[in-house]
């Protein structure tokens, strides 16, 4: 449906889970890079690869991640899953928007990754590490089924395989 892949506004895909897609169209994106907000107002909302450093967009993510009073900013914490350009650059960005500095965490690029690709979190999450808002779990797992050895598959800890592949890959259909 047309409505599946918006850059305007979050599409919830699941509960709790919410899909904003970047206005990156291209060849390795697809018809965007898709950015993913776990959580709930009351809990908090974790980012799952914000996406490239595209400020209409960073915006948008900042805002869908409201607080029970509407107002957004709502971050506990942001998740890339790997270091390609257009899942980690906006991380920093969307962290300045943030009055609490929400934590940036990953899988930093190995020493062999092109300019554009290089990305160091503040910090590296271990195999296995769940990230926990209130009850909504968000697991890590490295290496990842694809061929990406820097990749994390990050999906909520009550989901099947395809929730997995969906975040690993962050453009396949859910």
């Amino acid at each position: 449906a047309p409505t599946d892949w918006q850059t305007d506004s979050p599409v919830a895909i699941l509960k709790n889970v919410l899909r904003l897609t970047a206005p990156n169209p291209g060849f390795m994106t697809g018809p965007g890079t898709n950015s993913y907000l776990v959580g709930e107002p009351a809990t908090g909302f974790t980012v799952i690869d914000p996406g490239p450093a595209d400020a209409d967009h960073l915006q948008r993510l900042w805002q869908a991640a409201a607080h029970t009073d509407g107002s957004g900013g709502n971050i506990a914490m942001v998740v890339c899953t790997h270091s390609h350009p257009d899942h980690s650059p906006g991380a920093a960005p969307l962290q300045a928007l943030c009055t609490n500095k929400p934590p940036i965490l990953g899988l930093a690029s190995k020493p062999t990754a092109r300019a554009n690709s290089r990305f160091t979190p503040e910090r590296e999450l271990v195999d296995g590490e769940k990230l926990v808002l209130q009850g909504i779990g968000v697991e890590a797992k490295s290496p990842t089924p694809c061929a990406w050895s820097t990749r994390l598959a990050t999906r909520p800890t009550t989901c099947a395989w395809c929730w997995k592949k969906t975040v690993c890959c962050s453009r396949a259909t859910m």
